[in-house]
C-alpha cells in the first residue's frame, strides 16, 4: 500500500540485535525524519549521552516514558513505501552505529525539542542551550558531567 505506515509488534530484546537496530532507528525518525543528516545524529547524540550518563542499555534508554515521540513500549513503526524511505535508511544507518558501537557523537545535549516550543520544558530542570539544528533546539543540565565534560 502505498504512502503507508508499517507497524510491527515486536518483543524487545536486548540481546537481539536487529530490533535493537530498529527500534533505536524508529526512534530517530519519529524525532528528526525531516531533519536532515546533522539533525538526525544530533538527536542520536542524545541517546548516545544518556546512555553513557546512565549505566543503562540503549533500548532502556529510547523506551523511556515521555522521552521521545511516536514510540510506545510494544510497537515498532517503519515506513512502507514512501517518500521518507531514504530518512528511514539514514535513521538504520546511524542507529546500527549506535548499536555496534561505532557512532561518534556530533554534541553533548541531553535534551531537544522542536523550535515551535519558544523554550525548554520546565520539568527539565536548570539547562542550558547548545545548539539550534533544522528545526531542532539542543539542551544540556547545567553542572552535570557528561562524557565530554569530564565523566
Amino acid at each position: 500500500m502505498k504512502g503507508a505506515i508499517m507497524v510491527i509488534s515486536i518483543f524487545l530484546n536486548a540481546g537481539n540485535e536487529r530490533a535493537t537496530i530498529d527500534v533505536v532507528a524508529s526512534t530517530l525518525f519519529r524525532d528528526a525524519a525531516g531533519e536532515g543528516g546533522e539533525g538526525k545524529k544530533a538527536v542520536a547524540s542524545v541517546i548516545w549521552t544518556r546512555t553513557q550518563c546512565n549505566p543503562q542499555n540503549i533500548l532502556t534508554v529510547v523506551r523511556a516514558r515521555n522521552q521521545f515521540a511516536g514510540w510506545d513500549q510494544r510497537r515498532l513503526t517503519i515506513p512502507d513505501d514512501y517518500p521518507s524511505m531514504n530518512a528511514w535508511r539514514m535513521c538504520q544507518h546511524i542507529a546500527t552505529q549506535m548499536v555496534r558501537g561505532e557512532f561518534v557523537p556530533t554534541l553533548d545535549a541531553w535534551y531537544f525539542h522542536d523550535t515551535r516550543l519558544q523554550k525548554p520544558p520546565t520539568d527539565w530542570g536548570k539547562v542550558e542551550f547548545v545548539e539550534e539544528i533544522g528545526k531542532l533546539k539542543f539542551y544540556r543540565q547545567k553542572n552535570l558531567l557528561t562524557p565530554s565534560r569530564g565523566l
